[in-house]
């Protein structure tokens, strides 16, 4: 009778067919995987050492990242300051006011004050016609009475812009052009765009590593102000430039002019810039000491006409500025604490009515 054997499977060695056999394959199968063994956990070994190498150069990094970001903004605290002391240093200091950094330079044709000589002549023609307008200008008869504001209700509504776990909502602006755009800026560093026709967020934008707390409209462009001491430029949802170096600190309010290609930006490190909105770059920096000694100004608006300037600080202090010479004229102390807010009268008649902490 034929026996059938399988192709598949191989037939035992001679070697392994009996009992010491057996016993001498399987110690070199088992020195075998000792050895593959020994090799893995060598290579485990030298894998350690590269990663824990790797590990260390990326603080090392780090920590030279982290001292050459202090130098640089200590260099431009004390580049800043050097400014400050050589404006109050100048023949032209004697007056009290904000010590102006930029110096003047005749080649680009700027003013007094530190600015281009035809935004001077925009802000003054722009001043002179906004002027003439108030002064001739009729109450509307559609102007809500005192009975009528004080029977206004709310209408609780729900609609979520900002993720509650990073402490809110810091500043909320209305776009002129469109009174149904709102626009808030967050804790989280991002900014909504509220459609207040639908009631519900039509938009977000991730635009800054750092809580956002400034807001502004100029024309169709929103500039956003942050904690990472930077002010971006967006039109429709996208950043059209960025301006840095402006303030030391956090940005704490944007201003816009009413010629709308220029606009204030107001720090924590008691300094208000003077900024283009089509070049993306600041005009101007004053610096004000007695601010910045009092924790820097908290918020900031222009007066209607243009040419006078309002910044409340944390010391409840609220200092006003020429915007032509960046001098500043007049301070009104009143608050107990910080002044968080501040706005003009619509007729521009009425010193800045403003809100305190107290």
């Amino acid at each position: 009778m034929a026996v059938q054997t399988s192709g598949a499977i191989k037939p035992r060695v001679a070697s392994a067919a009996s009992i010491p056999g057996m016993l001498s394959q399987f110690h070199d199968e088992w020195d075998a995987l000792m050895l593959e063994t020994h090799t893995l956990r060598t290579d485990l070994h030298a894998s350690r050492q590269e990663l824990s190498h790797a590990l260390y150069q990326h603080d090392a990094a780090c920590r030279v990242i982290a001292r050459v970001v202090k130098e640089r903004d200590e260099a431009r605290s004390a580049l800043a300051s050097a400014r400050g002391a050589a404006a109050q240093s100048a023949p032209a200091s004697g007056k009290r006011g904000a010590d102006v950094m930029e110096p003047e330079d005749e080649d680009t044709k700027r003013a007094k004050g530190g600015l281009p000589a035809e935004t001077v002549e925009a802000m003054v023609a722009k001043s002179k016609l906004l002027s003439k307008q108030r002064k001739t200008r009729v109450i509307s008869k559609t102007l809500a009475t005192v009975e009528e504001i004080a029977a206004f209700g709310d209408k609780p509504t729900s609609t979520p812009c900002h993720p509650t776990k990073c402490k809110g909502i810091l500043a909320i602006v209305v776009n002129p052009e469109d009174t149904n755009v709102l626009v808030t800026a967050g804790a989280d560093g991002s900014v909504a765009v509220f459609d207040v026709g639908k009631g519900k967020r039509s938009s977000q934008i991730a635009a800054h590593k750092k809580r956002a707390k400034a807001l502004a409209w100029a024309g169709d462009a929103l500039l956003t102000g942050s904690a990472d001491a930077s002010i971006k430029i967006w039109r429709d949802g996208t950043c059209v430039g960025t301006v840095a170096g402006t303030h030391v600190g956090e940005v704490s309010a944007i201003s816009t002019h009413p010629i709308k290609s220029h606009a204030a930006t107001f720090g924590a490190d008691g300094a208000w810039g003077f900024v283009d909105i089509a070049l993306a770059e600041t005009v101007s920096v004053a610096r004000d000491d007695d601010a910045a000694a009092g924790g820097g100004f908290s918020c900031g608006s222009f007066h209607p006409d243009g040419l006078i300037l309002a910044a409340g600080g944390n010391d409840a202090t609220v200092r006003l500025w020429d915007v032509k010479t960046q001098k500043r004229v007049a301070e009104v102390a009143g608050h107990v604490g910080a002044v968080n807010s501040l706005c003009f009268s619509e007729n521009g008649t009425y010193f800045p009515i403003t809100h305190s902490a107290d």
